[in-house]
């Protein structure tokens, strides 16, 4: 039908595209993406944090262009690029997250230390690529970043795996299996819902758990941007929103992985109105054949790497962040 999807999103409607928008988006346009009150006029004395948070086996150089193209449109922001992880970024997710959280703790405290009042203005938003959203989430919830939580503004993901990697292609479980089996890495073994005590089951995860925390109820605006030929993250994750695959996974029946991911996707979301929640489909195309575009790893990071489509997000997400 016109207006549907027929790449396994079932009747979702499709996304706007972000390599024909180019900046070049009128307000109206705009006025249709985002909530009616995006466009107020914000306090220019509010101060503005952003804190980026990099994915597995990154650095904080790996979010350098949406850093710059964020600073361009806002050059009075307060920019933390988290690097607390990038030695370990394949550990456990929630040292991950006790590490981020003292991290943007001590940014606030040097940098910022008016946002800790809670009679002064300001906000705090977080731009978090593949795990890295992940991570800031596990951090929300920790008691240090809680003074923080009132001035919680915009969070971003960016192909972040929500429900795990579950469902995935089997050409990429089996990569990350055998990665894992190599590496022994804490973090492969949580999004792939491997953690849980011998029979315990996908309840007794720690993705499972992170779902039934309120993190993302928080902020203003949650936005979950993710990419079809992404191979490494599914859809339904990214966006925590049904797709064909899902939907298949669910009619399984019973007390499977498809009812778990349902609860978990629900729970998620639960805290937040869904008024808040816009989601961003990148569609990007390759040139020629190659190995990271055959396995969806060049779809996967092209945030980081493409220069156009770092400034169209960054121009995406300017209303969100001002």
């Amino acid at each position: 039908a016109p207006g549907e999807r027929e790449d396994g999103l079932g009747t979702l409607p499709r996304p706007p595209r972000l390599a024909s928008l180019r900046s070049q988006l009128t307000r109206e346009e705009l006025e249709e993406l985002y909530p009616d009150d995006i466009f107020e006029e914000p306090d220019r004395n509010d101060l503005t944090v952003l804190v980026l948070v990099h994915g597995f086996q990154g650095s904080a150089h790996d979010m350098r262009l949406i850093r710059n193209n964020l600073l361009l449109l806002l050059p009075t922001a307060y920019v933390l690029n988290s690097s607390a992880n990038e030695a370990k970024s394949d550990g456990d997710i929630g040292e991950m997250a006790r590490r981020l959280a003292g991290e943007v703790l001590d940014f606030v405290r040097n940098k910022t230390p008016e946002l800790m009042d809670p009679s002064r203005g300001g906000r705090i938003s977080f731009v978090g690529h593949s795990a890295g959203g992940v991570v800031a989430r596990e951090a929300l919830t920790r008691a240090e970043l809680a003074p923080l939580l009132p001035k919680a503004h915009a969070y971003v993901s960016l192909s972040s795996p929500h429900l795990g990697t579950v469902l995935s292609s089997q050409l990429v479980q089996t990569g990350m299996w055998a990665l894992f089996k190599l590496r022994r890495s804490a973090l492969l073994q949580q999004l792939m819902l491997e953690d849980s005590a011998p029979g315990g089951g996908l309840e007794n995860t720690f993705m499972h758990r992170l779902s039934l925390k309120s993190g993302l109820g928080a902020f203003r605006h949650v936005v979950l941007v993710s990419a079809r030929q992404d191979g490494y993250v599914p859809l339904h994750s990214a966006r925590l929103q049904p797709t064909a695959v899902f939907q298949a996974a669910v009619g399984e029946g019973g007390g499977g992985r498809g009812a778990v991911l349902d609860e978990m996707m629900r729970a998620a979301l639960g805290p937040v109105d869904p008024e808040r929640v816009i989601r961003i489909d990148v569609s990007t195309s390759y040139g020629g054949t190659s190995v990271d575009s055959f396995i969806g790893r060049a779809a996967h990071v092209s945030y980081l790497d493409s220069p156009v489509l770092a400034s169209s997000l960054a121009f995406l997400l300017l209303p969100l962040m001002r």
